[in-house]
């Protein structure tokens, strides 16, 4: 009984090694910024087809790991850079592509901000003025000087500094 279950645990082993070895493949390598050399950090590098990828580490490096054979596209991605992508080929080994990504601009469409409110009674005594009333109030002044023209406010000035 001991024979056997030894040949069968040596034929299981014989039976899984090539499998084991199968996706031991791995791409690696490291993103830097192109102009400074710097690495990038959180850099999102994807083996283009598959559902693999890495992002890479402080020091800019990533490693895919369990790549099998065959010929890849492997890109890198950062916002705010263009993306760079190279052509590898795994076969048995680990394969090193290293990339330098470019700063490139983040082109937007114009962008209108609006905002409207409808003034409400609050029962109680207030004042509203629009920015430009602002600018008229103020003159030379501080903001606690402008602050003063309004109705019920009382400016309390302590220290000495200019404007306090």
């Amino acid at each position: 009984m001991e024979l056997t279950m030894n040949k069968t645990s040596k034929a299981i082993v014989m039976l899984l090694f090539p499998a084991l070895a199968l996706g031991q493949n791995s791409v690696s390598g490291t993103v830097t910024d192109k102009d400074s050399g710097q690495p990038l950090v959180g850099v999102n590098v994807v083996v283009e087809g598959t559902t693999m990828g890495a992002a890479t580490g402080s020091d800019g490096s990533y490693t895919v790991s369990g790549v099998s054979d065959g010929s890849y596209t492997v890109t890198a991605k950062y916002i705010g850079y263009a993306d760079q992508s190279a052509s590898v080929t795994v076969g048995g080994s680990s394969v090193t592509a290293n990339f330098q990504l470019e700063s490139a601009a983040i082109n937007m469409g114009m962008v209108d901000v609006l905002a409207s409110r409808n003034y409400e009674s609050l029962g109680m005594s207030g004042s509203q003025f629009t920015s430009e009333e602002l600018e008229l109030r103020l003159g030379s002044r501080g903001m606690p000087q402008a602050l003063s023209t309004l109705p019920n406010v009382f400016v309390e000035q302590n220290g000495g500094g200019y404007d306090d």
